[in-house]
């Protein structure tokens, strides 16, 4: 070894040695890249930050409501509460059943500036949606709202959506929670102010009794029988989609329904059907994506035509676990599955219910023209 360094000049041991220290440095401050990012990724779950995994499902809506979901969630998304979706869809049931120029029954709303204050002045649906989605948001936010499973601050929210912005005065100075006794309590106060302009009627029968007119006292019920609440979980989060840690949980997560299921098309579209097992190949999908906290489709509008849209389109050489897989049966994308790896997949079969299917399978390679998406 001391013959080798007498040899080699010292000129060149300083330059290999600082080279050595440079390199040494380099990986340093990567690792400490690393571990601050890793830091400031902890630090905003401390602060309480909000990953939400559930938008929750809106149930038996007609389907004048489902045509609205895409104005609803592109205002949704422009105003920041996309994962409220559902939650609007299920009010939108309640307002107006879909039907109509004013389907979210905004006219009389702080957020119509462009129409008459009179019911159904409004006769531009997207602009009945565009101001009924900001009435939306600044109730929520006003009650408290953290997620879309949140249900005790969104029976506020959605009372005072009905009842106006004096019910969150009067929630607060009331013990700070939605009840029932509540909402009537406050009808009948209202009620004593306007009976006398022969204005306001009772809604329902069950609000004569108590003549608690103003308004609809049972307004937050009305809602939510439309509503399945969605979940939420404290901290950060990565995207639950597929193709990554969690591509494998939404690829697991049917086998519970193999040899339990049954395909009926049209199948699994609301909660009865499932609770059986009873799905066809895109309700499955829908449902399976719903159990690791991704929202995909309405429950009642889901289609092969809705999930070949949704994600990104990756080479079939590329699919990964938790990639949608496509199949040209009956027609072009007339059969989907969830990737398991790259040589099978799951999925809700006409003749099995669910089950595993071999890709190498004569049949499959047939009907697989390449088309794998990456939600």
């Amino acid at each position: 070894m001391h013959l080798v360094l007498k040899i080699i000049p010292k000129k060149w041991l300083i330059t290999l040695a600082l080279l050595v220290m440079g390199l040494f440095s380099f990986l340093l401050l990567g690792v400490v890249s690393i571990f601050i990012a890793a830091m400031g990724s902890d630090s905003g779950t401390d602060t309480g930050d909000i990953t939400y995994t559930g938008e929750g499902q809106v149930m038996n809506v007609s389907p004048e409501v489902l045509k609205w979901e895409p104005t609803i969630r592109k205002h949704a998304k422009a105003f920041g509460v996309e994962p409220f979706v559902a939650l609007m869809l299920a009010q939108m049931m309640q307002e107006s059943g879909g039907r109509g120029s004013d389907p979210m029954q905004s006219s009389e709303g702080a957020f119509n500036t462009k129409y008459c204050k009179s019911p159904n002045c409004i006769t531009d649906p997207d602009y009945s949606i565009w101001a009924g989605v900001q009435e939306f948001k600044h109730a929520i936010e006003r009650a408290g709202v953290t997620s879309p499973g949140d249900m005790d601050h969104i029976k506020t929210a959605l009372q005072a959506y009905n009842f106006g912005t004096g019910f969150f005065d009067f929630v607060g100075a009331n013990g700070g929670k939605y009840t029932k006794e509540l909402a009537i309590k406050f009808s009948q106060q209202q009620y004593q102010k306007v009976k006398h302009t022969g204005m306001y009627h009772c809604l329902r029968l069950e609000a004569v009794p108590y003549q608690a007119c103003y308004g609809d006292i049972l307004y937050v019920d009305a809602v939510l029988k439309y509503y399945q609440p969605g979940s939420v979980v404290s901290g950060g989060g990565g995207n639950p989609g597929s193709g990554g840690s969690s591509g494998s949980k939404v690829a697991d997560v049917g086998r519970q329904w193999i040899g339990r299921s049954t395909y009926v098309f049209g199948g699994g579209r609301n909660t009865n059907d499932i609770a059986r097992g009873i799905f066809d190949c895109s309700s499955f999908v829908r449902w399976a994506f719903e159990q690791v906290g991704m929202y995909t489709s309405p429950i009642g509008a889901v289609s092969t035509e809705t999930l070949n849209k949704i994600g990104t389109k990756v080479s079939a050489n590329d699919m990964k676990p938790g990639d949608v897989i496509f199949f040209d049966t009956y027609k072009h994308d007339g059969h989907v599955g969830i990737v398991i790896d790259k040589n099978t997949f799951i999925g809700c079969q006409t003749n099995k219910g669910v089950s595993i299917e071999d890709l190498n399978n004569p049949y499959w390679k047939k009907v697989f023209s390449g088309h794998v998406r990456r939600f």
